[in-house]
């Protein structure tokens, strides 16, 4: 998967490449973002991917609008980009 994280304040992308194992259980992906630049890892938002999406094809983009934290009042705005290739269980 690729990520690209933006904001509407301040473009800042980030890619990050990863490979991992999911059981045939899982449900959805959650993606939780944090801005880490003043090590006071300020929470930027969260995304969920359904994994069924996911298998309807297995090589897609996806753009996810942040959400804030279940019983939490976080400022959140942006997108989150996620960016699947060969997505298979």
């Amino acid at each position: 998967m690729h990520l690209m994280v933006t904001r509407r304040q301040k473009l800042t992308n980030v890619f990050v490449s990863f490979c991992s194992d999911l059981s045939p259980n899982t449900a959805e992906l959650l993606f939780e973002i944090y801005d880490r630049a003043n090590k006071a890892n300020r929470f930027m938002g969260l995304g969920i991917v359904g994994v069924e999406e996911l298998l309807i094809n297995p090589s897609q983009r996806q753009v996810i609008s942040l959400q804030s934290r279940p019983y939490e009042a976080d400022e959140v705005s942006g997108t989150l980009t996620v960016e699947v290739v060969n997505f298979l269980l």
